[in-house]
């Protein structure tokens, strides 16, 4: 049995697990397939038949792309507390996951193994899984075990998608004993020389037992019964004397027959790890080949199952076992942040951990900085302070400097190059801060390690990162992964360097040369770590910097040939950044932390942007949903940026389905086939919306037979909820009427589908923006029409949420029919974009903020327990603001800004992942950093705060949701793109009276003014006195809290009193 990749043995469980007394539950030859029911997506074509020799075979074909295939069968048992499932699997095609699941009665409850990215083999190969290896994946027990068994689905989801076949044989559901538990018995059968046997009873324990193994011979063997049969995860063990001597692990589940499990040569570093996945054994022995007659085994280890579970999971021992800050944070279970790092609209991006290491692309290796002084001493990110810049405050060039006694280091990290041959680039500066001359090496540890941590594993998987080979010619290293296959080249710049590869066996590089290990330069064809060895000698106050260069493409894009040039190239960089984020002038004196996150969350989004595809992230969120498309599309037109919203809709669009459903969002595999009824409205949302800021009447027309088919489809789906079983119906039931059907909507409701507002309120808004669209157009028939729909699904809408209230006796507006649930974040929509504010009773709005402030101001002060929230919140700034009459919602939405704005991680960085944890050190999933949905959130709020359209009564209002303290030192906005036109105006504060200098544009140039008007709210019990204009004096119109200005530009002066 060999030991492949990092240390991880297959194969050996499958040849002892199935010796373990198993009692069968339930089994299958696929003798029988019309057992099996068979299940395949929108754009997928797929088949069941026989395997040739028995079994079953899936053939499938994802012709879109994306989507998949399942396979089930109703089983119907009750399940013990410990089994497992087994079958035989082969197979053919490219990789693509690799889902098995058992589901309950219900059909609602899922668990499964969810292999990503498998490729199976041709020959038969045991997949063998314990209860402990299926995680809940959805339903709404929240992840209680099943007691009974329902069903077993075998599915294959696109990943790689393409055409292929996988083929089950013998499946078996099995009782197996629970494993034993509590402290072992461990004792010494039989041994070569001397051992203590009293340690050894303690080698199941956490780092192991100090046995004193000599051998004294070359070949000693050292065999250990462990009182029954035992799960672990591997072996660990420290050696002294041994260098180069095999050492060799066999298991046994009977105590006389052995299998091979492991083998490893002893490396300089003395420590061995030998991960095992899934070990079990009554019985283990070591034999150690080639031992000098002094040579002893200082500490042994059977490791916990977690160690040899994951690759993770063995670097995180190793972790452990280092001091702290040699390796990262994360393996230490304590949260990593990050940002992302690229040009706009490219599709690779690099990421920069707050702690300074650089990962060089998605789910590849990262570069890690360390400091050893000629001293010794080693600094790391463990033991500096660490602080955060971006390049002028605001520019997505990211920076983290860990200052130490004496000794700074700034790392940079900066892409550069246009879309598609863009590089990336870090640059490295150490700094002598101190009075005395410092010597020591700057080390740069390649690993095969992610910036995103383990735990970021919804659609990728972080942490581990395989490396396969390592080679270094001059001041390059080139780091290689076979599978997929990929070459990274790293080109150093600031002068001579040393660089170094290891093998996983021989131990990390960067870890051998702290510890003063003594190994040649070299080639490393079976390398999984590197280190670049930067030596300085500083005077005090002297610098010196390194720079590392990674093509994101291909290895050979021209690279810079100096520090000069890279400089040039940075300089370049920077000089688009500012070009590119300042289309739209904002001045908040009073707070330049929310000015300048303004521009750089602007950034944020272009750099997750792939080409057309406008994406909330670059890693986890790599997709492009038209949901946060459409609401992230109107940000960037809000901001200045309507052609990348023009090439979104031109991508988007040709992906809808023929049906007419527009696909919830697209990735590199195609549109992905789960149903999620907002998106049919938000792509009509979309297109209006972007002709009502830029007039291209083209793109409308150009798309106008995709709204016929969205708006048909909508009718289609509604119907199914129109019928005498809900026309007829009572209580909850009928609240569904006239609704489109269940889903998991904003995936808010991922564990079941129901019947959601959200998904509501963007069908009217939908089916109202087609109608105004067909209008435009000159289709009045279809205007009619589409204007009749919207109107018959804005009754049901109000007749659900009226009965979805009494039925569960709540005040507030709720997030879905069945559940009655209080989802502000949600219900945020009704207001913007949806407009439904104008049809919908007040008083429920009113009530779900103030429900939703009272708990945001308990969570402010101390007496609301919570452990996470996620920035979407951001929206409920925006909403408080538009639900404002002078009535304080001004102040209340304020509140909520500056806690958000507490929450950027790190501040200065100026972003939000889709997680926030109360505690910023909590090891859970935060998904993309920076998440820009939750970006946009914060950008259309701010926005809303200085100018919003009022649609219907065609109006524009100012400073609705601008702190009355800011006014003292005034606040501008300049060129800021509108339905109406494009505004500028100074707002400020001086005694009892505002000044307002504005001026609103046409498309043509012109001043122009709203048939609505243009307003200006006022702060909550001001009472008007007087409104001049240009210095003349005006008539006051009487609007409760606002001030309507008379002209399309001017300096307005109001003067009101304040209660």
């Amino acid at each position: 049995m060999a030991r492949i990749g990092l240390g991880f043995v297959v194969g050996l469980i499958g040849a002892l697990a199935c010796r373990v007394h198993a009692q069968p539950l339930f089994t299958d030859s696929f003798s029988d397939l019309s057992a099996w029911t068979l299940e395949a997506s929108d754009g997928v074509v797929a088949e069941i038949g026989p395997a040739d020799g028995g079994g079953l075979r899936l053939s499938y074909n994802f012709e879109a792309g994306n989507g998949f295939v399942v396979v089930r069968r109703s089983v119907g048992v009750n399940l013990p507390e410990n089994y497992r499932l087994s079958m035989q699997v082969r197979g053919s095609g490219p990789a693509n996951n690799f889902e098995t699941k058992l589901v309950d009665p219900s059909g609602d409850n899922v668990w499964w193994v969810n292999q990503r990215d498998y490729l199976p083999s041709e020959q038969w190969t045991p997949e063998i899984f314990k209860r402990r290896h299926f995680s809940f994946a959805w339903g709404p027990s929240g992840g209680k075990p099943h007691e009974t068994l329902g069903a077993i689905e075998f599915a294959v989801a696109a990943s790689s998608g393409g055409t292929g076949t996988i083929e089950f044989s013998k499946l078996a559901l099995e009782q197996v004993p629970v494993a034993a538990t509590g402290t072992a018995t461990v004792t010494v059968r039989d041994a070569t020389g001397a051992v203590d046997a009293k340690a050894i009873a303690n080698v199941m324990r956490v780092g192991g037992a100090p046995i004193g193994w000599k051998p004294g011979v070359s070949e000693g063997v050292l065999t250990l019964d462990l009182g029954g049969v035992r799960e672990f995860g591997g072996v660990i063990a420290t050696l002294d004397g041994a260098v180069g001597a095999r050492i060799a692990v066999e298991l046994s589940l009977d105590g006389s027959r052995f299998e091979p499990a492991a083998t490893v040569r002893v490396p300089a570093t003395g420590r061995i790890y030998l991960p095992i996945r899934d070990a079990e054994a009554a019985s283990v022995r070591m034999t150690a080949a080639g031992m000098p007659s002094d040579a002893v085994v200082r500490t042994f280890e059977l490791a916990p199952l977690e160690f040899g579970a994951t690759k993770n999971g063995t670097f995180a021992r190793i972790a452990g076992d280092q001091p702290r800050g040699v390796l990262p944070r994360y393996l230490l279970n304590e949260q990593t942040y990050w940002t992302v790092v690229g040009v706009p609209g490219d599709t690779k991006e690099g990421l920069l951990a707050a702690d300074g290491a650089i990962e060089v692309d998605k789910e590849r290796f990262s570069i890690d900085p360390i400091i050893r002084r000629d001293t010794g001493e080693v600094l790391t990110w463990a033991n500096a302070e660490i602080s955060h810049e971006l390049a002028e405050g605001e520019l997505p060039l990211p920076s983290v400097v860990r200052t130490h006694e004496s000794l700074a280091l700034r790392v940079d990290a900066f892409a550069f190059g246009d879309t598609g041959t863009s590089l990336l680039a870090g640059r490295y500066t150490i700094t002598n801060t101190g009075a005395k001359p410092e010597k020591g090496s700057l080390l740069l540890a390649v690993r095969a390690l992610q910036v995103n941590p383990p735990w970021q594993d919804l659609k990728t998987s972080g942490g581990y990162a395989p490396i396969d080979a390592i080679v270094c010619s001059d001041n390059t290293m080139t780091v290689t992964r076979r599978r997929p296959a990929d070459s990274k080249s790293l080109r150093m710049f600031g002068g001579p360097v040393a660089m170094y590869t290891s093998s996983f066996d021989e131990g990390d590089a960067a870890l051998r040369v702290l510890a003063g290990d003594a190994f040649s330069a070299g080639q490393g064809d079976a390398a999984n770590s590197g280190v670049i060895v930067c030596t300085y000698d500083l005077a005090p106050g002297e610098s010196k910097t390194w720079a590392v260069v990674v093509p994101f493409h291909d290895a050979a894009t021209p690279s810079p040939e100096s520090m000069s040039d890279l400089a040039a190239a940075e300089a370049k960089a920077k000089s688009h950044w500012q070009q590119a984020l300042r289309r739209v002038g904002l001045s908040i004196p009073a707070n330049r932390d929310l000015e300048r996150a303004f521009r750089t969350v602007q950034g944020h989004i272009l750099i997750n942007s792939d080409g057309p595809a406008i994406q909330p992230g670059s890693r986890t969120y790599e997709r492009s949903w038209i949901r946060d498309g459409s609401l992230t599309s109107s940000a960037l037109l809000a901001t200045g940026h309507a052609s990348e919203v023009a090439r979104f809709i031109d991508w988007y669009g040709p992906y809808q389905y023929p049906s007419g459903k527009i696909p919830c969002v697209v990735d590199k595999r195609g549109p992905d086939p789960v149903p999620e009824h907002d998106s049919h409205g938000q792509f009509i949302y979309l297109l209006w919306k972007y002709y009502r800021f830029t007039g291209d009447r083209a793109t409308l027309e150009r798309h106008y037979a995709r709204v016929v088919k969205t708006v048909e489809y909508i009718r289609s789906i509604r119907a199914e909820r129109m019928t005498p079983e809900y026309a007829q119906a009572d209580g909850l039931l009928r609240a569904k009427y006239g609704l489109v059907p269940e889903s998991i909507s904003h995936e808010g409701y991922s564990a079941k589908p129901m019947h959601s507002y959200w998904d509501g309120f963007f069908v009217e808004k939908g089916m109202q923006d087609a109608a105004s669209i067909a209008k435009l157009l000159g289709r009045e028939a279809d205007a009619a029409s589409f204007a009749q729909t919207a109107g018959e699904y804005r009754a049901s809408m109000l007749d659900s949420i009226a009965r979805a209230r009494a039925f569960h006796k709540i005040d507030y507006v709720p997030g879905c029919v069945e559940l009655g649930d209080f989802d502000a974040t949600s219900t945020t929509v009704a207001l913007w974009p949806c407009n439904a504010d104008l049809w919908l009773p007040r008083e429920p709005l009113v009530a779900t903020f103030d429900r939703v402030y009272k708990f945001s101001m308990g969570r402010i002060d101390g007496t609301q327990a919570y452990r996470e929230y996620t920035p979407y919140e951001w929206r409920i700034v925006g909403a408080m603001v538009r639900l404002d009459r002078a009535d304080g919602w001004r102040e209340r939405a304020w509140d909520l800004a500056t806690f958000y704005m507490n929450d950027r991680r790190p501040p200065a960085w100026n972003q939000w992942g889709e997680i926030v944890w109360k505690d910023p050190a909590t090891p859970r999933f935060i998904g993309d950093m920076p998440h820009t949905w939750c970006g946009s959130d914060f950008l259309n709020s701010v926005r809303t705060m200085f100018v919003y359209e009022e649609d219907e009564a065609e109006r524009l209002v100012f400073a609705a949701g601008v702190p009355v303290s800011w006014l003292d030192q005034g606040v501008s906005i300049k060129d800021w793109p509108t339905v109406f036109g494009t505004l500028t105006y100074d707002l400020k504060r001086s005694g009892d009276a505002w000044t307002l200098t504005y001026e609103l544009r046409g498309r043509d140039g012109k001043p122009t003014q709203p048939k609505g008007g243009i307003t200006l709210a006022l702060p909550r019990g001001a009472a008007l006195e007087s409104l001049s204009l240009d210095g003349v004096a005006a008539e006051i119109a009487k609007t409760p809290g606002r001030v309507t200005l008379p002209a399309a530009s001017g300096t307005a002066v109001v003067r009101f009193k304040a209660k």
